[in-house]
């Protein structure tokens, strides 16, 4: 009786577990580790999209997208499934392969950026100073600031893991930053 238990369990705990892993919407990955792809969309199918750099990628619904159009995909090192974030909208996709090779292979998406995910919690009037929801703080370069000024809280950014610029997931802009340091007390 208690080994049937414990296989039950066991069973229910791989359960969680995968449905946890394969889950692709970004609210598990803010303030996470990503990679990401900042590309256009090369091609379209009914339920795809293949982008410039040779990767497909499935929606699991049909989709209205049009060749041109930028795509920023975030997703975990080591899933197949992440965020597309096209038009100011996020979708959730597979990686379907690249066309180069005709494969599945992660080892074709590994090659991309690496970044953190964050939601601004503050922007100053001026665009000089983010505020991001993980407690940093980023001076934005001078020529870039008006553009940043009209970025709005709580919009999910990507931060590259360089430390040297940050990617608006709606606007597709990207700001180059320099790091506030906090005053050691």
């Amino acid at each position: 009786m208690a080994q049937r238990m414990h296989k039950s369990l066991l069973k229910v705990v791989l359960l969680l577990f995968l449905i946890f892993n394969a889950c692709s919407s970004d609210f598990a990955l803010i303030d996470r580790d990503i990679r990401y792809i900042n590309s256009r969309i090369n091609s379209v199918g009914k339920t795809s999209i293949v982008l410039q750099d040779g990767t497909a990628w499935e929606f699991g619904h049909f989709s209205i997208n049009t060749p041109g159009d930028e795509v920023i995909i975030t997703y975990y090192e080591s899933s197949l499934g992440g965020t597309a974030y096209i038009n100011g909208i996020e979708q959730s996709v597979s990686f379907l392969g690249a066309t180069y090779n005709d494969a599945r292979s992660i080892n074709d998406i590994l090659q991309f950026n690496e970044g953190r995910l964050s939601n601004i919690s503050n922007i100053d009037s001026s665009g000089t100073l983010i505020a991001l929801d993980d407690s940093t703080s980023w001076i934005v370069r001078p020529d870039q600031r008006a553009e940043v000024k009209r970025w709005n809280i709580n919009e999910t950014i990507i931060r590259d893991n360089g430390k040297q610029f940050i990617i608006n997931t709606r606007t597709y802009q990207m700001a180059a930053v320099q790091e506030v340091k906090k005053e050691k007390r």
